[in-house]
C-alpha cells in the first residue's frame, strides 16, 4: 500500500467512526469535502443522487449567482476502489448525455427522483441564461493511482472532454482524482487553515531595479509592477480569445460579479486609483520564455508564448475602462510571471492560482469585537461553539461537533426569520457581511434571537432528509423542503410561537430551552409550515411551472408575509 493511499484510508476510517456512514457513503462525502474545501457533513441530501438509475453520478450540486448570472455545476462520481475503471467512466459519459442531451420525456421516466429534479434545474437555467453562463466541473474519484491510467481510460477521458468542451459551456472540465491528488488537495487545504501572524524582514536597495527574480531547480519566476494601461493594451482587440485559453474563468463583464464593479470603480476613481496595486491581487502569466530588458529608458519583459492564467477579470475590466476612457494613468498592477515549458507544471499553476480561497468578507469580520463577544456568549449561555472562522474547531468528537455553529449560518437564519428576508438569506448570503446588514444582524445586544433562529433553521435542515423521501413524488412540497429551507424556517418560527418578533429575552430563552432538549415538538408545526407554502404556490400556475426559481424571488417572500399577517389577524379576531 502506498503512503498516500494509507493517508486517504486513515481519513476515511475517521469519517466512518465519527459519522457512522458506510465506507462508500463516507468516501463520497469525503471527496466532496476535499474538492469543495468544506466540512464533511456540508453535503446536502438533495445533492446526493447516488442510487438506482444514478447514471454514474453520485453528487450533483448546482449553484446560481443571481448577481453575476453565472452558475456552477459540480458532478462527482466516487468509487471506493483502488483502480480507475474505463467502463465506469464510459457510463459516466453516458450519464452526462442524460444530463445535457436526453429529451424531457426520456429523463423524466427515470426512477431516481432527485436526479430528475437536478436535470430539470440545470435545463431550466441553460434555457434561461444560456450554456455559456454555466461552468461545469466533473470529477471521477477513486483511491487509485491517477498517474497510471489505462489506455482505454485515457482514450475515453479524451473523448468525453472533447465532446463537452465544444458544448458551449463557459468552461467544462473532467478530471480523475486518485489517492495522490486527493492528498495534494488535503494538504493545500490544511496549509490554508494554518494561519501564522508574524513580520517578514526583507532586504531592500533603492538603487536596484524594482523587480524580483526567483529561481529554483531550473524554474524561473519574476514579480514586477506594470501600468494598468499596459495590461489593458495586452488583452485588447481579439487577443482575449487566445490569451486566456488556460484561464479557468472567462470574463464576466465590468458590471457583473461581486469583484469587477469594484475593479472598475477603483481604477476610475481620482481619490483611489493610486491605491489599485494594494487593493488588487494582480495577474499571473505563464510563458515559454521571459527576458527582462532593464534598460532605464525602456524597461520591459519580453514574453514568448504567454498566457494569463489568473487575473482575467482584472485585465479585461481594465481594458473595458481604458476603452471607455475612464482608466486613470496612475493605476498600477502587480504582475507575476513564470517561465516554463513543462505542461504539468503549468497545469498545476492554473489549478492552484485559481483554487486558492480568497479572503472573504466573512474572514474580514472574524476578529471583530462583536464576533468575539458572540463567541463567548454562545458558549457561556448555551454551550454552543460559535465558529467565527471556517473550520475553527478541529479534532472534536462527533458529539462535540454537534455543538459547533457557524456564524454564517447563524446570520442567514437571523436574516430569514428575524429580519424576514429569507430570499436574501438563500440567494445573497454575501450581503450578510456588508455594513448595510452586518450591524443589524449582529447588534451589540443579547443573543437569544440568534440562537432561537438557528435552532429553527437547524431543525428544517435535519427534517429535510426524511421529508425528501416522504414527498419525493410531490414536486411542490419537495421543492419547498429543498430550496425553500429559509422560507420554511421563517414560517415555522411564526407557527411555533405565534409571534412576528421575539423581543422578550426571557420568553425566547424558554423556547430555546425546549428546542435544545425536545426538538421533536416542532414536528407538527413543520408539516403545517410546508403546507402553508405549498398552498401559496398552488395558487399561481407560473410558480408551479417554474418551481425551481420560486425561492429566488421576493414574490414568495411577500406572499408568505401576507399569509402570516392574515393568520395573525384571525388569531386576534380582528
Amino acid at each position: 500500500m502506498s503512503l498516500r493511499l494509507s493517508i486517504v484510508n486513515d481519513r476515511l476510517a475517521e469519517c466512518i467512526v465519527a459519522y457512522g456512514d458506510t465506507p462508500d457513503v463516507a468516501f463520497m462525502k469525503l471527496t466532496h469535502a476535499i474538492i469543495q474545501g468544506c466540512d464533511y457533513d456540508d453535503l446536502q441530501p438533495e445533492d446526493i443522487v447516488d442510487g438506482g438509475e444514478d447514471k454514474q453520478m453520485d453528487v450533483l450540486t448546482f449553484e446560481e449567482d443571481l448577481t453575476s448570472g453565472i452558475a456552477n455545476l459540480l458532478i462527482i462520481q466516487s468509487k471506493n476502489t483502488e483502480s480507475f475503471s474505463s467502463t465506469a467512466l464510459t457510463l459516466l459519459g453516458n450519464g452526462l448525455s442524460w444530463l445535457f442531451e436526453k429529451s424531457k420525456a426520456q429523463y423524466q421516466r427515470l426512477n431516481n427522483v432527485r436526479l430528475v429534479r437536478k436535470i430539470d434545474e440545470v435545463r431550466e437555467f441553460r434555457t434561461r441564461s444560456g450554456p455559456s453562463n454555466m461552468h461545469v466541473k466533473v470529477f471521477f474519484t477513486t483511491k487509485g493511482n491517477g498517474e497510471k491510467l489505462s489506455k482505454e481510460f485515457r482514450d475515453e477521458l479524451a473523448e468525453i472532454r472533447a465532446k463537452y468542451s465544444d458544448g458551449g459551456f463557459g468552461t467544462f472540465s473532467l478530471d480523475p482524482l486518485g489517492a495522490s491528488e486527493l492528498v495534494d488537495l488535503l494538504a493545500e487545504q490544511e496549509r490554508r487553515e494554518r494561519q501564522i501572524n508574524d513580520s517578514l524582514p526583507i532586504l531592500y536597495d533603492k538603487n536596484k531595479p524594482s523587480y524580483i527574480r526567483y529561481s529554483v531547480r531550473g524554474m524561473m519566476g519574476y514579480i514586477c509592477t506594470a501600468r494598468g494601461k499596459e495590461i489593458a493594451r495586452l488583452v485588447a482587440g481579439d487577443r482575449d480569445k487566445a490569451i486566456f485559453d488556460l484561464n479557468l474563468r472567462r470574463y464576466y463583464g465590468a458590471e457583473k460579479g461581486r469583484v469587477n464593479p469594484g475593479i472598475a470603480a477603483t481604477s476610475s476613481n481620482e481619490n483611489e486609483s493610486h491605491l489599485f496595486w494594494f487593493f488588487n491581487n494582480g495577474i499571473t502569466i505563464v510563458c515559454d520564455r521571459c527576458q527582462v530588458v532593464d534598460d532605464p529608458d525602456s524597461p520591459h519583459l519580453k514574453l514568448t508564448n504567454m498566457q494569463i492564467v489568473n487575473g482575467c477579470q482584472t485585465s479585461m475590466t481594465l481594458a473595458t475602462t481604458a476603452k471607455e476612457g475612464t482608466l486613470r494613468e496612475d493605476v498600477e498592477v502587480l504582475v507575476k510571471v513564470f517561465e516554463t515549458s513543462d505542461d504539468r507544471f503549468v497545469s498545476k499553476v492554473v489549478l492552484t492560482t485559481n483554487n486558492q480561497n480568497a479572503i472573504s468578507s466573512r474572514d474580514l469580520k472574524a476578529n471583530d469585537q462583536v464576533q468575539e463577544d458572540y463567541q463567548q456568549a454562545f458558549l457561556r449561555l448555551y454551550g454552543l461553539r460559535y465558529e467565527r472562522k471556517p473550520r475553527e474547531f478541529k479534532g472534536l468528537s462527533r458529539e462535540e461537533t454537534r455543538t459547533v455553529v457557524s456564524n454564517e449560518r447563524i446570520a442567514q437564519a437571523y436574516l430569514a426569520i428575524v429580519k424576514k428576508k429569507p430570499t436574501i438569506a438563500r440567494t445573497q448570503k454575501y450581503r450578510i457581511w456588508d455594513e448595510e446588514w452586518y450591524r443589524q444582524i449582529f447588534p451589540e445586544t443579547t443573543i437569544e434571537k440568534h440562537v432561537f433562529s438557528y435552532l429553527i433553521y437547524k431543525y428544517c435542515l435535519e427534517a429535510k432528509k426524511e421529508a425528501l423521501v416522504k414527498w419525493q413524488k410531490d414536486p411542490i412540497r419537495y421543492s419547498v423542503v429543498t430550496y425553500g429551507v429559509f422560507h420554511l424556517a421563517r414560517v415555522l418560527a411564526f407557527q411555533y410561537t405565534k409571534k412576528e418578533n421575539w423581543d422578550s429575552g426571557e420568553e425566547t430563552a424558554a423556547w430555546i430551552k425546549v428546542l435544545q432538549t425536545r426538538q421533536k415538538t416542532l414536528g407538527r408545526y413543520y408539516i403545517s409550515s410546508v403546507n402553508l407554502i405549498y398552498h401559496l404556490i398552488r395558487k399561481k400556475p407560473e410558480w408551479v411551472e417554474n418551481i425551481n426559481n420560486v425561492f429566488k424571488t421576493v414574490d414568495i417572500e411577500g406572499a408568505i408575509n401576507n399569509a402570516l399577517k392574515k393568520s395573525m389577524v384571525g388569531q386576534h379576531g380582528e
